[in-house]
């Protein structure tokens, strides 16, 4: 294939269950001869190789085999192979709405813009889909960085998935974004927040696109232990390290998107209470540590668990948290 419109890059790790499901739902779409599929066999140990390589027989469709690195790892190594002027990711445990392509390939057709977003929903066993909540809107996209900055900043969640957007390939080139090479967890994180910070133009496609399955067994997602705390926080580690200087965010797109510092903060308090009694003062010095994000929160809920936290502590600020979370 030629200068594919969009290449749809998929990482496979040990999910045979859920495979045909996902590919199926991407390569059964009008236009999609203008779109490459490329799936990343990430050194499965189960059957999902030689399913991949059932599908590689179709023309828009290339199928690679690596040493198992992470899902980084695989999502790198896509985008390496890839072609298309727009790129998307799509777990392969998930999967997304059949009518979706004509609608983004038409819409990219014709433009340049370095990130797209597009509606998510998760999904569950009983068939019940739920919007994922972001509440990112078209209109607040449409002014320049700043105001898009702006909005996006004051929505309820930190949209952290880099599934369920599109992204200009010469964009990330450009800016060389990539996942990171340390196989944390949450590794989409900084991905997306460099994605909005050095993005210049911003859109929002509003049609169901991603389904994002929940309560998976196994998952990397449903899983809370140190290794899922340290990823949030190397997330904010980083951050810092990126876009402050002595705790002073270096202009004011960060100190507006630093709001999604507080909101991942607060979920590592949630996390707290779930640890292993060996890792919690671990866990409890780094809350401490970095305590102060909590100052850029913006939302009604950074604001009380701060003062929370500001009045009876951290411990007791994470019981509150892991409360509203129920």
């Amino acid at each position: 294939m030629k200068n594919p419109l969009l290449s749809i890059i998929i990482p496979v790790y040990n999910v045979e269950q859920y495979l045909d499901e996902c590919y199926t739902s991407v390569n059964n779409q009008e236009l999609v001869e203008e779109v490459e599929i490329i799936l990343v066999d990430d050194g499965s140990t189960d059957g999902s190789g030689k399913i991949c390589d059932k599908y590689a027989s179709n023309k828009n469709t290339y199928v690679f085999h690596k040493e198992n690195g992470g899902l980084s790892s695989a999502r790198n190594y896509g985008l390496s192979k890839s072609k298309g002027e727009y790129i998307t990711f799509v777990d392969s445990d998930d999967r997304i709405n059949t009518q979706s392509l004509k609608d983004i390939i038409e819409h990219i057709r014709n433009i340049s813009t370095d990130l797209i977003f597009v509606n998510i929903d998760k999904f569950y066993k009983d068939g019940t889909m739920v919007d994922i909540g972001d509440n990112i809107e078209k209109t607040g996209l449409v002014g320049d960085k700043n105001e898009c900055i702006e909005h996006l900043h004051s929505r309820p969640k930190f949209p952290a998935s880099a599934c369920g957007k599109v992204f200009r390939k010469a964009f990330l080139d450009k800016n060389d974004i990539s996942f990171p090479k340390d196989r944390r967890v949450a590794e989409d994180m900084g991905f997306m927040f460099r994605c909005m910070m050095l993005a210049d133009t911003f859109d929002k496609i509003d049609v169901p696109f991603y389904y994002y399955r929940q309560n998976r067994e196994n998952s990397i997602t449903s899983q809370i232990s140190m290794k899922s705390f340290r990823g949030v926080g190397q997330f904010i580690v980083d951050s810092l390290d990126m876009y402050s200087i002595d705790r002073i965010p270096n202009d004011t797109n960060a100190k507006l998107m630093f709001n999604f510092l507080a909101y991942e903060y607060s979920i590592l308090l949630w996390q707290y209470g779930h640890l292993d009694k060996a890792d919690k003062k671990e866990a409890y010095d780094f809350l401490k540590q970095f305590s102060f994000v909590m100052k850029w929160g913006r939302s009604r809920k950074s604001k009380v668990i701060r003062l929370l936290m500001k009045l009876f502590g951290i411990k007791f600020a994470s019981t509150v948290v892991r409360v509203i979370k129920k």
